[in-house]
């Protein structure tokens, strides 16, 4: 086989395969940016689901205390 043929095939090979190296980093970079992405949003929304939990606790603490209040009242 002609030298300057196998030339050209072995170029093209390495050409073609750092192209599919370099489509696989970019997705591999797409990929970890996706995974941080969701990591922040998911710790955003435990922090947010916290401070609910806190409300909540907060309301039902003081429901309880009216409650009590208005039990006495009736009871007076």
């Amino acid at each position: 086989m002609n030298p300057e043929i196998i030339a050209v095939l072995v170029g093209g090979a390495i050409g073609i395969l750092s192209g599919f190296i370099a489509w696989l980093t970019r997705i591999s970079f797409n990929v970890g940016w996706i995974k941080s992405t969701i990591e922040t949003q998911l710790a955003s929304h435990e922090k947010e689901l916290n401070s609910l939990d806190t409300r909540v606790a907060t309301v039902e603490q003081k429901t309880a205390t009216h409650e009590a209040r208005l039990d006495r009242l009736i009871d007076d």
